[in-house]
């Protein structure tokens, strides 16, 4: 074993260790471990700005979409666009116990459309469990119909997550996206059924309100998701334009990038009339798309290092020698198959490690990395609320009124079983080979 591979094995244990110790910013992580680990390798510092530059030239489509799609859709949140997307959904709640996880399972999807978990949990549990506890429905029912509804949605390709994994290959959300299309089909189609299995479930302990009961219920809701519309136009006018810019985005006409790009100037101009109103809604989102750029900058960089030192590709080809080609062609549905348990156990860190270096080795036997990260991230969407290293779960948590422990035995087997029927669909579609 060369001191290359030494160095590339001690990087992966420090990124994973600094990440599950949450001690900074991933991209510092990510960073401040690949110039290091570069610097032992011997390179020197001129080496590493030219790996910056090829990591940089790998995501700078994927930096620049999430800069414009996140100002787009806070552009969106601050409209109450999302705000009346719930209101529409809660009015629809019904007095039986499938149609209420019905409506959390269609919740959790609308808000999930904001691209952050943080926005979609906030916006989903608080209105729905007040629902569940008062008709005597348990709250893991609750978190279980929010997560795989949640997860159903989470594939589109201004969401965070899409980009950074997409990154992790070279690739672009928008690639990964498209070749998921019939996945994210299935995946509707599962979580409702899921909501109204949870439904029937519930039904056991389920407690129907009278109508007058209902009726106060539903006049609370009513008043707690009661939205102050100034400008009805404007809000139609917003909404139209996020379907005609996604429409377009599917279809192939325009890029990710450029559509939120042309997308945030329309909204600037007839959100915010002026240039002071302009720049004071850009200030305040400073502080969000400061820590993103650092993420992925970082990210550029670890990038950049792997491939500039050929490191982590040559310590794959060591440690699976003695493998036949036969066996190493497997390995990507083997881990896809423990995407869950290594979720938990390697949190954010799994697909950053993991998938990149399988990747290297199973492409010349003809495995696409593009569609192998893609299958990944599929039947992983579902562990969002098991992986305990980062701060969403817990926010999910106690909005939902679980623990930790709770939440891991109730949801741990139903979201291995969904993983395997969700990976069982990316073999079918050719994604990766059985």
């Amino acid at each position: 074993m060369t001191l290359t591979m030494i160095v590339a094995i001690l990087m992966i244990v420090a990124i994973v260790a600094l990440l599950l110790k949450g001690v900074m910013n991933a991209g510092l992580i990510f960073a401040g471990v690949s110039v290091v680990g570069a610097l032992i390798m011997g390179f020197t510092f001129r080496d590493l700005n030219g790996f910056l530059t090829s990591g940089m030239t790998t995501l700078g489509g994927t930096i620049f979409l999430m800069v414009f799609a996140i100002l787009y859709f806070n552009i969106l949140v601050e409209a109450n666009i999302f705000k009346v997307l719930t209101r529409w959904v809660m009015k629809r709640v019904g007095n039986n116990a499938i149609v209420v996880s019905c409506c959390t399972n269609l919740l959790a999807m609308v808000s999930i459309l904001s691209g952050s978990g943080a926005v979609s949990c906030v916006t989903t549990l608080p209105a729905m469990r007040p629902i569940y506890e008062s008709m005597n429905m348990k709250n893991s029912s609750l978190m279980m119909v929010y997560t795989f509804g949640a997860g159903a949605l989470i594939y589109m390709p201004w969401c965070i997550a899409v980009n950074e994994y997409s990154a992790y290959v070279s690739s672009d959300a928008m690639t990964m996206v498209s070749m998921l299309i019939p996945v994210i089909v299935i995946h509707v189609i599962v979580s409702f059924i899921i909501a109204v299995g949870s439904g029937l479930r519930q039904m056991r302990h389920f407690k129907k309100l009278s109508e007058e009961e209902f009726a106060a219920m539903k006049a609370k809701i009513d008043e707690e998701t009661k939205v102050e519309i100034t400008n009805k136009g404007l809000m139609i006018f917003d909404t139209l334009l996020t379907i005609a810019i996604i429409v377009l985005l599917f279809t192939g006409i325009i890029n990710a990038q450029i559509g939120f790009a042309i997308g945030l100037i329309i909204l600037l101009l007839t959100n915010y009339g002026s240039t002071k109103k302009q720049g004071a809604y850009l200030r305040a989102q400073g502080g969000k798309l400061i820590n993103i750029i650092i993420t992925l900058l970082g990210l550029a960089l670890y990038l950049g290092v792997a491939n500039g030192t050929g490191a982590f590709n040559d310590l794959a080809v060591y440690l699976t020698a003695g493998l036949s080609g036969d066996i190493l062609i497997h390995l990507p549905l083997v881990v896809c198959a423990l995407c869950i348990p290594l979720q938990i156990i390697l949190g954010n860190a799994s697909p950053a490690i993991v998938v990149p270096t399988i990747g290297a080795l199973t492409q010349p036997l003809g495995v696409d990395p593009v569609a192998f990260m893609a299958t990944y991230f599929a039947v992983h969407t579902v562990a969002t609320n098991l992986c305990l290293f980062t701060p969403t779960p817990y926010l999910a948590l106690e909005l939902a009124g679980m623990d930790v422990k709770n939440q891991i035995k109730t949801q741990f087997v139903p979201c291995i079983l969904f993983s395997w029927v969700i990976l069982a669909a990316c073999v079918a579609i050719g994604l990766i080979p059985l």
